[in-house]
């Protein structure tokens, strides 16, 4: 049957609907309140997702299976997926690159560290964390109040590897590398330290307190008085971290915190998990093309919750954004099964942890834009323009005037994506008189590399014009009149987002998430920056030189007509007296204009 009129046989029922390819393959499932309404939408509009795009290409069969309701089809969907794990779905992936606390218990004195790869075998990671300042602080405070080694040697019972470093004469580590320590002991004050960061509090302390009443029994003294210390420290730092105790009397103490964040084509996922009422993990989860389909938020929840069944967790009360979820979960309760907390009427140190969550999400995003601006920016450039090499160096070009006043131009330098404005350059347009641009973009390139080309410096890997075709096409002569045939050039004009290349009759047209656009973009709108900037000092210098200034009854808006028409101040000073008054509208505004201008040669 064809595509379109199995859609048309669809009923507008809640259930889930199977996208199969040609060799009979599922390739995505979803669930829909209503399936036919829903399935339609992947074929009656044009989708911002190349990804989703693909998807629509591929498909050449649909199957569906009727629900009794919207939730009973997340749970079939669900299933589904987790039996057949089609490729266009959303598979739930930890963060890889983001910042987790470590710990290697593997060792026979483990310590703590920051690392980015969780997994590892013999290493137990918290997080992850969208900022590592939090891990570096959580590592000093550790350090503080339970003494561990900072050293990356590997120690093992009963080799030893001296000397002890400083650490161990500020009494900040217990020495095991010239064994003042046994193994066993050093891993009890692990163990105490990972108490206290699961934020089992009361455990350590019990611990503690009976560790000190059993020296005390034995007359050590000085170790029970040791231990009292620690007592004090760590109750110290839990008052510190009382701000994490995000529940208030009678609210419930445990609780998964849940938010998103969407930008540029892609997501980001934070949950936090709250155990004995305060905040003890947060997961971050990336998704980098978030344009699948509107469930969103709905998929990574039920990934998580799946993934929370499968290695045994609770499934502790779920809250999240007001309008995340579907009306029918909200009106239920509950949501695969897991109790929904509402967002408007919870406890507000919960509601504060959901704002917490969301601003994490975006953050992680923000860094994975950034990382993959830069990275994936470059190799993406360098695909799409076919260029001999990475561009490292790009330089852009600008120009900016006021009907051909303060005509001026900008250059600016990228390196490696970023901002370089130690190579930053400023233009006075010379030759060209009154409004042309072209002619003013073909004087800042040539001037600009021809000092280069004096002076032996490197040029730059890319040129960027701020522009069209007709810019373009005014920096390839200035080029070509230098001899730099071989320097590369693109133009990328402002309102279509159009990327013109030489030799290249239509313009490319990129999809706007495309790392390639963003970074171009970055370039162009800095240095439309930099031009203005530079343009509204000239133009200030400009009006408190003009002639046109003085005269009354000559306003911006007159000036900036004459300026249009006649192009420079001395074509206005030999204008014809009609002239001047078909442009100023008043025969007797031209008359005082003339005075004025020829009482000032």
């Amino acid at each position: 049957m064809p595509l379109d009129e199995r859609i048309r046989t669809l009923p507008e029922l809640p259930g889930v609907y199977l996208m199969k390819g040609a060799d009979g393959r599922i390739l995505y499932i979803g669930k829909a309140k209503r399936l036919k309404r829903r399935v339609a939408s992947y074929f009656n509009k044009t989708q911002d997702s190349a990804k989703t795009r693909a998807l629509v290409q591929q498909i050449s069969s649909i199957e569906y299976i009727v629900a009794g309701s919207e939730n009973e089809a997340l749970l079939i969907e669900a299933n589904l997926i987790k039996e057949h794990t089609p490729r266009y779905n959303i598979q739930l992936r930890d963060s890889k690159r983001y910042p987790w606390l470590a710990v290697s218990i593997g060792e026979d004195f483990p310590r703590f560290f920051k690392t980015r790869t969780a997994g590892d075998p013999g290493i137990r990671t918290f997080g992850p964390w969208p900022n590592v300042s939090v891990i570096r602080n959580t590592i000093a405070l550790l350090h503080r109040l339970f003494r561990f080694r900072y050293c990356r040697k590997r120690l093992s019972e009963g080799v030893l590897l001296p000397p002890v470093c400083f650490y161990y004469h500020i009494k900040r580590c217990p020495g095991p590398c010239e064994g003042h320590i046994s193994r066993s002991e050093y891993q009890a004050t692990i163990a105490r330290a990972i108490l206290f960061l699961e934020g089992k509090h009361d455990d350590l302390i019990q611990q503690l307190e009976e560790q000190m009443r059993s020296h005390a029994r034995a007359l050590e003294f000085e170790k029970a008085a040791a231990i009292r210390d620690q007592l004090a420290a760590i109750a110290e730092a839990s008052m510190v971290q009382a701000v994490h105790r995000v529940t208030e009397e009678g609210a419930t103490g445990e609780i998964d915190i849940a938010a998103m964040a969407e930008h540029s084509g892609m997501a980001a996922f934070a949950l936090l998990e709250i155990r004995n009422g305060k905040l003890v993990a947060q997961h971050l989860y990336l998704e980098e093309d978030a344009a699948v389909k509107p469930e969103l938020f709905i998929q990574f929840l039920r990934a998580h919750i799946m993934r929370d069944e499968e290695s045994g967790k609770t499934t502790p009360p779920l809250l999240t954004p007001g309008g995340a979820l579907d009306e029918e979960h909200l009106s239920e309760g509950k949501f695969m099964d897991r109790p929904l907390v509402s967002a408007e009427t919870a406890d507000p140190g919960l509601r504060r942890l959901l704002a917490q969550a969301g601003a994490n999400a975006a953050l992680a995003l923000d860094e994975q834009v950034s990382r993959r601006l830069y990275a994936d920016g470059l190799a993406d450039i360098q695909k799409l323009l076919e260029l001999p090499a990475l561009p490292r160096n790009i330089e852009a070009f600008d120009i900016a005037n006021t009907a051909g006043e303060a005509n001026v131009a900008a250059c600016v330098h990228f390196t490696d994506g970023r901002p370089d404005k130690k190579h930053y350059r400023k233009f006075s347009i010379l030759s060209v008189e009154g409004q042309d641009d072209f002619a003013s973009i073909r004087e800042a390139v040539g001037r600009r590399y021809q000092r280069l080309a004096n002076e032996g410096k490197d040029l730059p890997d890319l040129v960027l014009i701020d522009g069209g075709k007709g810019q373009l096409n005014a920096a390839i002569e200035a080029i070509q009149a230098l001899g730099l045939d071989h320097l590369r050039l693109a133009a990328l004009a402002k309102k279509e987002e159009l990327i013109h290349l030489p030799g290249k009759g239509e313009p490319l047209v990129l999809d706007r998430h495309r790392f390639a656009l963003r970074l171009l973009q970055s370039v162009r709108d800095e240095v439309h920056r930099y031009v203005n900037s530079f343009h509204a000092q000239q133009r200030g210098g400009a009006r408190r030189r003009s002639a046109l200034e003085d005269i009354p009854g000559i306003g911006p808006i007159l000036r900036k007509k004459l300026l249009t028409r006649f192009g420079s101040l001395d074509a206005v000073r030999a204008a014809a007296e009609d002239d001047l008054s078909e442009t100023l509208g008043s025969r007797a505004r031209a008359r005082a204009l003339l005075q004025h201008l020829h009482k000032t040669e």
